[in-house]
């Protein structure tokens, strides 16, 4: 600690020898950082063989690409089945029927689908279904049954799925609960579910690629969408941005800030989906586990501040859509291997990590959002340490985990060392 004090009194002289240092108002033009990915390139080039021979990344900062890379035949618009990746999409649909108040989260499912309380399992919630913490476990066969309705479909789970655990008590990874949320949703509006997605977000999205046509008759709110890289990109970005897309409010600040709760943090996991089970040397935050918010797995939440920073859906034909709020970034990793191996998980995970690595080798310590790092950012560095309060006045527009420079999610003065290395490196 008294090195780090020793180093903060220099950092503090620095300032004095190189004069007084603004800080920067609102209404100055924020740097663009440069990107170095060629070790995701290089990584993504050798583990194509796990991608099936197949694989496309887009990352998009601001809404603009930042990284491309493919090898294979899917392209930004190449429709591709997105299996589980659907259901943060099914979460968006639901959360717009809850914003127009014909639907609440912690409604009783028993209250909307008959099936469900004549089986004795209304007392499950919207919310329950959605966050993997229903209870239903089971198999495939009804949920994605090309010969079944929505309805039927849910009516055959009622009568046939287990309820293994008191709703809200545990986690278990399954759809079926998503399946009966979507029968509620479609119930309460009167309108068939292709159609609700339709009307609340693809045509306002322009997402006209995108259908839940994957099995036949049956919508599977879980895992039936089939989409593009671009397509599902709009949707990502809307959320990013609050829940507005080009002007026009999709969804609620109510809607999104669900969609980033970690809904079933620190429940015991009854069931994990291959290629999670056994945690990943990839997880932010050297995490062991990760547990499941309103549609989508919870990547990132921060060790310090418990904010979720990062949510993934992933499929089981290995696809990801992914958000990154500490980065403000939004990105697909789009591929077609073999349905339910999980082969792709790791690598897609560890492909996640390098392009993290890539945006803070450039912004950690750029705490002035100048596009540089160098000497300018000392004041606004010590400003930091001093709380995020201070920082977030003195900078508005600027993000206070850029002074987090040995990523530990905190600011404080164990990155003092970390921030002289950046300025040295620059």
């Amino acid at each position: 600690m008294a090195c780090r004090v020793a180093v903060l009194i220099t950092l503090l002289g620095l300032i004095g020898a190189c004069g007084p240092m603004s800080t920067r108002g609102s209404d100055q033009t924020v740097g663009s950082p440069t990107y170095d990915f060629s070790a995701v390139d290089e990584f993504l080039s050798q583990s194509i063989e796990l991608f099936e021979g197949n694989v496309l990344v887009i990352i998009l900062e601001g809404g603009v690409p930042i990284y491309q890379f493919q090898l294979g035949n899917i392209g930004p618009d190449t429709v591709v089945h997105m299996a589980s990746a659907t259901k943060l999409i099914s979460a968006g649909v639901i959360l717009s029927v809850v914003d127009s108040a014909q639907l609440g989260l912690n409604d009783r499912v028993g209250d909307h689908v008959s099936s469900m309380e004549l089986a004795g399992k209304g007392d499950i919630t919207v919310r329950q279904c959605f966050s993997m913490t229903s209870g239903l476990f089971g198999g495939l066969r009804h949920e994605i049954n090309p010969l079944l309705t929505l309805e039927e479909s849910v009516t055959r789970i009622a009568s046939s799925t287990p309820v293994v655990f008191p709703p809200g008590t545990q986690m278990a990874y399954d759809g079926k609960g998503m399946q009966v949320a979507g029968l509620a949703a479609q119930n309460v509006t009167g309108i068939d579910w292709r159609l609700l997605a339709a009307q609340r977000l693809f045509s306002p999205l322009q997402m006209t690629s995108t259908s839940y046509t994957e099995f036949g008759l049956n919508p599977a709110v879980a895992g039936g969408v089939r989409t593009s890289a671009n397509d599902y990109l709009r949707y990502l970005q809307m959320i990013l941005d609050g829940g507005v897309w080009d002007g026009q409010r999709i969804l609620s600040p109510e809607s999104i800030a669900e969609i980033f709760t970690n809904q079933s943090y620190g429940l015991p996991i009854y069931h994990l989906p291959p290629g999670f089970a056994g945690g990943s040397p990839w997880f932010p935050y050297n995490a062991e586990t990760i547990w499941y918010g309103f549609g989508a797995w919870v990547l990132a939440r921060n060790p310090v501040s418990g904010r979720v920073e990062e949510i993934t859906s992933p499929g089981a034909w290995g696809s990801f859509a992914w958000i990154d709020r500490r980065r403000q970034t939004v990105g697909m990793l789009v591929t077609d291997v073999p349905a339910g191996s999980a082969q792709a998980v790791d690598p897609a995970l560890h492909a996640f990590e390098l392009i993290r690595q890539a945006i803070d080798r450039a912004t950690l310590g750029d705490v002035n959002c100048d596009g540089q790092i160098d000497f300018a950012d000392i004041e606004p560095f010590t400003i930091a340490l001093a709380g995020e309060a201070a920082y977030e006045q003195a900078y508005p527009d600027c993000r206070y985990l850029r002074a987090d420079c040995n990523r530990d999610g905190g600011v404080d003065f164990a990155d003092i060392d970390a921030f002289v290395a950046q300025i040295a490196r620059n």
